[in-house]
């Protein structure tokens, strides 16, 4: 059975120009796989509706969630925070308060939609008496 993409490479691009401009599409597309599939099993509902209207909430999710990812193989997703050429120096920033998704601005944004949406948000439970 394949898994069907929620986002596509095009969204992806929009979304972060910058930070896609050196990746393949079958990078942002591998990722986009490995997006999607961590959003279903977070339990993503497939719509929510706000004012009356219905969106796909997935889409986004799995955008957000394919761009932290396509972080992680960046200097910053790294942890370097300042790089001097001459006389080689790098400094990493210290990683080990944060959790992986807090560590970008994606991950926060796909974090956000999580609380909100998916299996993070409240729950409601019916006891009978």
């Amino acid at each position: 059975m394949t898994l069907t993409a929620l986002t596509d490479v095009a969204r992806v691009r929009m979304s972060a120009p910058t930070l896609t401009a050196d990746m393949t599409d079958d990078t942002i597309s591998a990722l986009i796989q490995d997006a999607s599939l961590q959003v279903i099993a977070d339990r993503f509902p497939k719509a929510i509706r706000a004012d009356g209207e219905e969106f796909g909430i997935r889409e986004l999710a799995a955008r957000y969630l394919t761009l932290h990812m396509a972080t992680m193989d960046s200097a910053q997703g790294q942890g370097v925070i300042r790089e001097k050429v001459d006389v080689i120096e790098r400094d990493y920033a210290d990683k080990t308060a944060k959790d992986w998704l807090n560590s970008s601005t994606w991950g926060q944004m796909y974090l956000r939609l999580y609380y909100k949406y998916a299996a993070g948000g409240p729950r409601h439970v019916v006891i009978q008496h």
